[in-house]
């Protein structure tokens, strides 16, 4: 008897298969990479946060100190302040 359905059978095409695999794998792939970076971020302590954030307010504090001493010139100073967000 012969048989005239898919050619392919019931399970679909091959390429089907693999691209629904590629992004299977990607999807995968991003939500790793995703709690990686968010267990990162977790992980920071306060002395570890970007410039610019609240923590930085002591070191600019220290920073005001070491200038009010005269242990840095105001070129020294002026570069730290800009690098510390302030």
């Amino acid at each position: 008897m012969m048989h005239f359905g898919n050619y392919y059978g019931h399970g679909g095409h091959p390429v089907f298969w693999a691209i629904l695999g590629v992004i299977a794998v990607v999807i995968v792939g991003a939500a790793i990479v995703g709690l990686l970076f968010s267990l990162q971020q977790q992980r920071r302590g306060p002395e570890q946060t970007r410039p610019g954030s609240q923590s930085a307010a002591p070191a600019v504090q220290i920073l005001n100190e070491r200038f009010a001493r005269g242990e840095i010139d105001e070129d020294e100073y002026t570069k730290r302040r800009t690098l510390l967000g302030g």
